[in-house]
């Protein structure tokens, strides 16, 4: 046979079998990350942790019931198709971690949840082959993945962490993909628009999925240069490469979050018997009008104009969202010492309190009359016909249940020092200077019209050079806990913005008809959600105590403490980890410091010698650039998904730290292979066979006994604690003090 021939069937035989290789080790990870996953997923018999909120919120999209979160809505759908999908109605409450299924058809929801935590191995896998060349460093990546208990445990669950993971290891994988094949061929123009649809996926399943846009962002960034400074190319080339990112990493991505808007928007219907930020009351009354069941939504005869003598409910917009309110409740004795009327002698009896409060109710409701009630004759004279309100009006506001005036006073505000004082005096005990509010609509014309809804103005008193305003702030329980509202010099915070909601005047015309051109738009609700949510993200402030007892960022890598999921004595599950994998990670990823400073190095010094140009030395010097390359953007999108976590002041936990972990084990499957590799080149030809495939077997085989070890954490434990009794089971793998295991 003609040797050419001979080695081409030789060559193709390889292929074969390093084909069939492959594939028995990839079908044998996918099995091994689907077992341990869905292995007994109606254990335990009861919700866990998050389970309440995840739960609830799929019970509200079932039910097509409104709610407001500040994640994005896309793992809630998931969670809630899942559920309907398999039989559950929606109707389990969530109450409390430790509450009993019993009959309900939970295990769809977590299966949904541990299959998307299963894929995220066989898809870290791809990378690392897609990155290495290398099939035992993606086994060993993989295998660490598969094999982490902490990963497994957080996977079997109804959460929102395997599902970002599940879109952030698939952006990854199809980010370090498209680039194998031809540049604009079928196969690149699907992978690089399946990275933008990933992208997209996982900007909508939580926001801290941005980490991996910057992932994405570095790569096109660095990708687009070299396709830049090619010469051979002219530089219609790169504007073509520019422009096919530009659709599939940014068209892409904002269509799909845009969809999946959509699609929550069309599934929230109506409003339940929710309260806070479950309710309504937030939104806006065009967004409002959406919703079946809302008032705004049932209001029959609805007035668009106010008039003198109209009954309004004032709302502020944005995260404050509250109506203005006032009861019969007073301000207790204060203190002005620091007020800008030194001589102050006011009652603080006499004074009852105005605060913002967030659901409707019947004192939410105020008189607008005239400052001067001579400028206006006969206004409430029911023959006569109404006089409006008008842009640049000076007004006062009599509280409809107690009859009493809103006032602004000279004393500084009970919690919030820098503002002044708000409350409500009877009439005849108030000033001038006190009631007067100016009614200032932003972008109207003087003494044009004011309508509810539909106009945005703020309450201005001239005489003390500042607009009433709803703070941040809640008032002790003497006022039940409700915002405090003051008199504020900001002139430009949301606080100071407000809008009439109900309109009643029985001398006003009904604008039936003209009532849907105040229905807010789906881009205006968009903008108006995700102006909330990014505020209230912004103002979660916890407290000190819970902050001393919050995790913190370096507890995370080396295992210093988990996590109960759930705590019931009958079957415990601790959310920690297997502790060998997670130290071996950290030993690994200091390590892969020294491999990239020493493949760097090799890469500057270059190749010497005589035998320098010979196919060996140069793929040997492809192999090492191919590892250096890869460890870099590891390290890259590990250190870009923990990082960020030092600087932010919020409550952390322990289950945050699990994206950085997924590419803390690849980068180690990589690290690894890289020493054994470079191990078995340094050793004789007779041994080095055995001895690399002993020591795989080995590292495989310890990965599987710490498993085997660890597996308890996951599946749940039973019988006392180790540190309560020292002939616990669970002694063996109590190996620091800080595990409350």
């Amino acid at each position: 046979m003609d040797p050419l021939i001979t080695g081409n069937v030789e060559i193709a035989t390889q292929k074969a079998v390093s084909s069939g290789r492959w594939r028995a080790i990839f079908g044998s990870i996918c099995l091994l990350s689907a077992v341990t996953r869905l292995y007994d997923l109606r254990s335990p018999p009861w919700v866990a942790w998050d389970e309440t909120h995840f739960g609830k919120m799929a019970n509200w999209y079932i039910n097509r019931t409104f709610f407001f979160d500040v994640h994005p809505p896309l793992g809630k759908i998931l969670i809630a198709g899942a559920g309907y999908a398999t039989g559950y109605n929606g109707s389990f409450p969530f109450t409390k971690p430790g509450e009993q299924f019993n009959e309900t058809s939970f295990v769809g929801m977590r299966a949904l949840c541990a299959t998307m935590g299963a894929s995220i191995v066989p898809m870290a896998f791809i990378t690392v082959d897609d990155l290495t060349g290398s099939v035992t460093a993606a086994t060993l990546g993989s295998l660490l993945l598969a094999l982490d208990v902490g990963i497994t445990t957080i996977s079997r669950f109804i959460l929102l962490d395997p599902i970002l993971m599940f879109f952030m290891a698939a952006t990854t994988m199809f980010n370090f993909k498209f680039n194998k094949y031809r540049s604009f061929s079928g196969r690149w123009w699907l992978t690089l628009s399946l990275t933008g649809l990933s992208l997209g996926c996982v900007l909508s399943v939580k926001f801290v999925g941005v980490f991996v846009l910057a992932v994405v962002g570095l790569y096109t960034v660095t990708d687009l240069w070299s396709i830049f400074c090619d010469y051979t190319q002219p530089l219609t080339h790169t504007v073509k490469h520019f422009l096919a990112r530009a659709l599939c990493l940014i068209a892409i991505p904002a269509a799909t979050y845009l969809m999946v808007y959509c699609i929550h928007d069309a599934l929230i219907l109506q409003v339940g018997d929710q309260h806070g930020f479950q309710g309504d009351s937030w939104l806006s009354a065009g967004s409002q009008m959406q919703l079946k069941n809302s008032d705004m939504y049932k209001l029959k005869q609805p007035q668009s104009d106010l008039a003198y003598g109209s009954l309004v409910t004032l709302q502020t917009i944005g995260s404050h969202s509250s109506f203005l309110h006032s009861h019969n409740l007073s301000y207790p004795a204060w203190d002005f010492e620091n007020t800008t009327d030194t001589a102050s002698t006011l009652n603080m009896s006499e004074i009852y309190s105005v605060t913002g409060f967030r659901l409707k109710d019947v004192n939410n409701f105020w008189k607008i009359v005239p400052h001067d009630e001579e400028d206006i004759p006969d206004w409430e004279n029911p023959y006569l016909p109404p006089e409006p309100v008008l842009n640049g009006d000076t007004i006062r506001l009599i509280h409809n249940g107690t009859g009493r005036t809103l006032s602004a006073f000279t004393e500084r505000a009970v919690k919030t020092s820098t503002q002044q004082l708000v409350g409500t005096l009877p009439q005849k005990k108030t000033k001038e200077f006190q009631t007067a509010f100016v009614l200032n609509a932003a972008g109207l014309p003087d003494e044009a019209q004011i309508e509810a809804i539909n106009t945005t103005f703020r309450l201005y008193n001239p005489y003390l050079k500042c607009a009433l305003y709803v703070c941040e702030e809640k008032l002790p329980d003497w006022a039940a806990q409700q915002l405090e509202v003051t008199c504020s010099k900001r002139l430009t915070d949301d606080g100071v913005f407000w809008s009439a909601h109900r309109n009643i005047h029985p001398g006003m015309p009904n604008v039936t008809k003209y009532w849907r051109r105040f229905h807010s738009t789906l881009l205006q609700r968009f903008v108006e959600t995700h102006r909330i949510i990014t505020t209230v993200n912004g103002k979660l402030k916890p407290n000190r105590v819970a902050m001393l007892h919050a995790d913190k960022p370096w507890m995370w890598p080396i295992l210093y403490r988990g996590q109960y999921f759930s705590m019931v004595d009958s079957q415990r599950v601790y959310l920690l980890g297997t502790a060998p994998i997670w130290w071996a990670n950290l030993a690994l990823l200091l390590l892969s410091g020294l491999i990239m400073m020493y493949i760097g190095y090799r890469a500057a010094r270059g190749e010497h010698g005589p035998d320098a140009q010979t196919p060996e030395r140069q793929r040997d010097a492809a192999w090492r650039r191919r590892t250096g390359l890869a460890c870099l953007w590891l390290v890259f999108a590990w250190a870009v998904h923990y990082a960020p976590f030092w600087t932010m002041g919020r409550i952390l936990y322990f289950h945050h730290y699990f994206p950085a972990l997924c590419y803390s084990c690849m980068l180690s499957g990589v690290v690894l292979d890289f020493l054994l590799t470079s191990l078995y080149r340094k050793l004789p030809a007779m041994v080095r066979a055995g001895v690399y495939h002993w020591l795989v077997a080995a590292i495989v085989a310890g990965l599987f006994y710490s498993f085997y070890l660890f597996a308890p954490l996951c599946y749940g434990m039973t019988g006392p604690r180790p540190r309560e009794d020292a002939n616990s089971t669970y002694h063996a793998i109590w190996w620091l003090g800080s595990w409350d295991i």
